[in-house]
């Protein structure tokens, strides 16, 4: 089949989510009380875009966010029909050009997937993990790290995820606060900051119910533990369900599956080098869709 690429527009967010759903979720549909994809826009509007058509038939769209010196491929899904058929070979190509030299993505579990970001220079390096959990349902520790609002106007709170998270992002920094109503945090020991984090409490219907842990770092695996489980004990006390993702070798695992969280999905975690950018024991990443 030839497939044409063209740049993404705002206006294509629709058909996007559309073609997200099917490549997720085939005939069966989206299920009941999936969020709309907010971040689509995001995307398009902070990084690389674009859509595959084949007989001008929007089948695929991907987009790589590069922020300092690292990228993100943030998506590549392509409709079912079209799958097998070269679609996400020929947007990847176009996305890796204007990619940096270090990049990552996180490849879902479709074998297909993981095979075509190998052959593009990027190895798998540890299992990633959606966990989640109801408020009620918790069985906490005793806590010895106390929480603190922060402000994103704190350039010691944009700091601390600089160095966590491995590259400077203030488009995702405008987006946790404007689309995801985060609300940033210090976790302190005393008169120490120990680590910093954000709970993201997004007031559409559809997610009004649920909080979403992260970004969140320490330097330390231990106080990654203890500030990671202060982060459940404060969402907790804001919405009925706390949801996170975090690479597997997180120090916090084991912590947050005996305190009642379960996974829910796990995809692999793939880069060009180890991502010596961030330390996968201590940094709980945004969510699912930005690392």
């Amino acid at each position: 089949m030839r497939v044409c690429l063209r740049p993404t527009a705002p206006e294509d967010v629709p058909t996007l989510a559309d073609i997200w759903i099917d490549a997720a979720f085939g005939e069966s549909g989206a299920p009941p009380g999936l969020p709309e994809p907010i971040y689509l826009a995001h995307e398009i509007a902070t990084g690389s875009a674009f859509v595959a058509e084949v007989d001008r038939q929007a089948v695929g769209f991907g987009a790589v966010l590069t922020r300092g010196e690292v990228s993100n491929l943030a998506e590549l899904f392509v409709r079912r029909r079209a799958q097998s058929g070269g679609v996400g070979a020929a947007l990847l190509e176009a996305l890796l050009a204007r990619a940096a030299p270090s990049r990552f993505t996180i490849a879902s579990s479709d074998p297909r997937a993981v095979a075509l970001y190998a052959r593009h220079g990027m190895v798998p390096r540890w299992p990633y993990y959606y966990l989640t959990v109801e408020a009620d349902r918790l069985r906490l520790p005793g806590a010895d790290v106390a929480v603190a609002e922060a402000s994103w106007d704190d350039p010691a709170w944009t700091a601390w995820d600089r160095d966590c998270a491995g590259r400077p992002r203030p488009e995702d920094h405008r987006y946790l606060r404007e689309a995801c109503a985060g609300v940033p945090l210090w976790f302190r020991r005393g008169t120490e900051t120990v680590g910093y984090g954000c709970v993201q409490l997004p007031r559409s219907d559809q997610a009004a119910e649920a909080a979403t842990i992260g970004p969140l770092g320490a330097r330390d695996p231990d106080v990654a533990v203890a500030c990671t489980m202060a982060a459940v004990r404060w969402a907790a006390r804001h919405r009925r369900v706390l949801k996170l993702a975090l690479p597997g070798a997180h120090a916090a695992l084991a912590s947050l599956l005996e305190a009642g969280f379960r996974i829910v999905d796990a995809d692999t975690f793939m880069s060009t080098s180890p991502p010596a950018f961030v330390d996968p024991l201590c940094y709980i990443p945004i969510g699912a869709e930005f690392f």
